[in-house]
């Protein structure tokens, strides 16, 4: 990940700030951040802290391990996307999301991934209520893959079940260093930012408490 040195100022949609306690534990729910006016697409990570500390995440250090983009398919009519992130070598673990590219904000989480060539990841540890957040810039690889997989998305009609069944038969076969972490459908909100909606600053977030 290439999280950049000098300050940055993040700003978070204020619903999904006041909902984070409502998410289900290792779950992942895509939206979108200010980055210095910038909206970035972005997965906000909801972290048990027996994970935070298996991954050694620090809220004062925002991680950086290596990221693997997948899109998996059954028979090309269900897909899943699959994001990587190593955090170790010896031995392996790789925290592992699903995300539901049928779903419509999955979908405008790849447009904006295509758009800007960068995504931010938001750790949120449930036990600490601390917030750790990251953003990276992609390659040429990834560009490739984000804006042909956002093409793919538009095509795709919404398929609930089969995503579920496919995503639970690949959780099944996730090694036991690895952790899965599944796709929340917030079917009633949308996490992303909307012109006239509230936006937080991190340094704001603890006030909300």
């Amino acid at each position: 990940m290439d999280y950049k040195k000098n300050k940055i100022d993040i700003s978070y949609p204020l619903e999904l700030i006041e909902n984070r306690n409502s998410f289900p534990q290792k779950h992942v729910i895509p939206c979108s951040v200010l980055v210095d006016n910038e909206e970035i697409g972005g997965i906000f990570i909801v972290c048990p802290s027996q994970e935070i500390k298996y991954f050694k995440i620090l809220p004062s250090s925002p991680p950086e391990p290596p990221l693997k983009f997948r899109m998996l398919d059954y028979k090309r009519r269900i897909f899943v996307v699959e994001i990587w992130m190593q955090f170790s070598q010896n031995p392996e673990k790789y925290l592992k999301m699903h995300l539901n590219p049928h779903d419509k904000y999955v979908q405008k989480l790849l447009k904006l991934g295509s758009k800007t060539n960068m995504i931010s990841f938001h750790f949120y540890d449930t036990g600490s209520h601390l917030l750790s957040s990251a953003i990276t810039n992609f390659n040429d690889e990834e560009t490739d893959w984000f804006d042909r997989n956002y093409k793919l998305s538009t095509k795709l009609i919404s398929d609930q079940r089969g995503y579920k069944s496919i995503a639970e038969y690949l959780s099944d076969k996730v090694s036991s260093t690895d952790r899965i972490f599944k796709y929340f459908n917030q079917s009633k909100s949308d996490f992303f930012v909307r012109e006239g909606g509230k936006q937080v600053m991190l340094h704001e977030i603890s006030k909300l408490n």
